[in-house]
């Protein structure tokens, strides 16, 4: 990938913060602020600190948010020393550690500056007083990276010691510490949906839970020093600088690695940072320049080809540039080619392949799509046979070519003989409620006696026909979580209409909790999603929502 723009300073480039849509200030080794426009990549003033630095592999310096406060560790790194950019006057803040400090950051609400040092000892100094605001738990070994959350509600270190410690400012404690690392840590990251980011010396990345410090994810193919990290607009995408020059880019969905080579550069990188407005990326490097990367370069040539409907071209495109299949007109592209294949499962669901075929004239000199379609038409080879099957009730050996093909579950052949099945259920099941009568039962269910994915059920049904009438009282009475019980134990229950009555409560209470939260309404918000609770598919996201809400109450 080739930068937008570059531009050659005197001296390394160690510090990098957008102020505004304008403006982003660059910090080098020797301190120097240099505010650039952001549109031109000019330099449009400087600031000279006069402070060398000669050791900047942690954060020797820091902005505040507006950009106003400017703080630095001195040469020697024994105190810190804090500039007021507005009034041009400075102030020198001892060192209330043993020894050097190690790195130095402003919270995002410009309250604190908080400093580490190789005492493992942390100190958030308030900005005002320049006194001791409070301090954090202490590590055994040196801070290597202290990091806030955006919302300044976290603050999260990374020690030698191979630890990290994740700390509630709001609540004044450590919520608690993550122990599985097994080399020194040298970067943390806050992502969305409260997860933490972290990497060690030996380049191993770890994707943490906040709510239960659990590992997520140990993210693979890092195989160089990390020494930058940054995310893009919404935490999609995780971008790794590397000590050899390399952006590495993940997706934050699926933790998969997108692309290790997404841009290579000749020095190892000092910083990163990603402008959210423009989707930019701007890097600095050791050899003293600064670049900026459209991350979705190509994105122009895409939009064009798509209005000509040229998509075997686009996919060229993505070879070239992976993160293009993040763009809302890539992901246009292929809401097409899901919509052509299931048009074209719905054709050769009723035995018509020239329809079928007509429908993927589009995409058919893709590689990639013609494999799948030759897979698909080569599944529906047996189709007509499964549509006899069923006609003749045959249906022993209409499931067992559904084991085969799962893709027939997707036509209506597939559902007619589901609803049948279904229908013949709930009568077995009134039957033996009625009647007491198992022989009458089993006769209804005779047609489908030999279906392996069947014969469980029935066998459930005939035994425990009562559990059917505590599972609906359950529902009447609205008590979910015994009807989620009942439904581990009872597989034969997701047959009922009140099973699926139960998924559609789900749905209604999710988009009812969404309104209220819409309209502000947090605390009713809260008392349906603690009832979401209960249902075990949006179980994680309503608890992901409760703490999101009581964290900005």
């Amino acid at each position: 990938m080739k930068p937008l723009k570059e531009v050659q300073f005197p001296n390394t480039i160690i510090f990098t913060k957008i102020i505004d849509d304008n403006t982003i200030i660059v910090v080098d080794s020797k301190s120097t602020l240099y505010y650039i426009d952001l549109k031109t990549f000019n330099i449009t003033k400087t600031f000279n600190t006069k402070i060398n630095h000669t050791r900047y592999e942690t954060n020797v310096v820091s902005l505040s948010s507006d950009g106003d406060t400017f703080v630095s560790l001195s040469e020697d790194a024994k105190s810190i020393v804090l500039f007021d950019l507005k009034n041009k006057t400075k102030k020198e803040i001892s060192n209330r550690h043993h020894g050097e400090i190690s790195c130095v950051t402003i919270d995002p609400k410009n309250r604190y500056v908080v400093t580490s040092g190789e005492d493992g000892k942390i100190f958030a100094i308030d900005m005002l007083t320049n006194k001791l605001a409070f301090n954090l738990p202490v590590h055994v070994d040196t801070v290597n990276d202290i990091v806030f959350s955006t919302n300044a509600q976290w603050i999260a270190t990374a020690s030698y010691d191979k630890k990290i410690s994740l700390y509630n400012i709001v609540m004044m404690k450590l919520k608690f510490r993550l122990k599985v690392h097994k080399a020194p840590v040298a970067k943390v990251h806050f992502l969305s949906k409260y997860r933490l980011f972290s990497v060690d010396r030996d380049s191993v990345g770890i994707i943490w839970s906040m709510h239960d410090s659990s590992v997520i994810k140990r993210i693979e193919g890092i195989h160089d020093d990390v020494v930058q990290i940054t995310t893009d607009l919404d935490s999609s995408l995780l971008f790794l600088g590397t000590k050899l020059g390399y952006v590495l880019v993940y997706d934050l969905d699926t933790y998969e690695l997108i692309d290790r080579r997404f841009i290579k550069l000749t020095s190892s990188i000092t910083s990163m940072s990603f402008d959210l407005k423009d989707n930019k990326l701007i890097i600095s490097t050791k050899n003293s320049k600064l670049y900026l990367f459209d991350i979705y370069e190509g994105r122009k040539q895409i939009i064009q080809l798509l209005k000509e409907q040229k998509y075997k071209e686009v996919e060229e495109f993505i070879k070239e540039n992976k993160i293009l299949k993040y763009t809302s007109e890539y992901k246009e592209i292929l809401m097409f080619w899901e919509e052509a294949l299931a048009k074209a499962k719905e054709y050769l669901g009723k035995n018509d392949k020239t329809k079928a075929q007509e429908i993927f004239e589009k995409f058919i000199s893709i590689p990639s799509r013609k494999q799948t379609i030759d897979k698909l038409f080569k599944e529906y080879d047996e189709f007509e046979k499964f549509m006899v099957y069923v006609s003749q009730a045959k249906y022993y050996l209409a499931y067992s070519l559904l084991s085969k093909y799962p893709v027939y579950k997707e036509s209506l052949v597939y559902k007619s003989m589901e609803i049948k099945w279904r229908k013949a259920f709930a009568q077995a099941q009134q039957t033996l409620t009625k009647t007491k009568s198992i022989d009458k039962a089993k006769e209804i269910l005779a047609p489908f006696r030999g279906v392996s994915e069947k014969t469980k059920l029935i066998q459930d049904l005939l035994q425990n026909a009562n559990i059917h009438e505590r599972f609906k009282a359950s529902f009447i009475k609205k008590d979910y979580k015994i009807c989620f019980e009942l439904v581990k134990l009872h597989q034969f229950l997701k047959e009922y209409k009140e099973y699926h009555d139960l998924q559609n409560v789900a749905d209604s209470l999710y988009i009812q909790s969404q309104k209220l939260l819409q309209q502000g309404e947090k605390y009713s918000a809260i008392k349906l999603l603690n009832i979401l609770l209960d249902f075990d598919e949006f179980k994680d996201d309503a608890k992901n929502m409760i703490i999101e809400i009581q964290d900005n109450l």
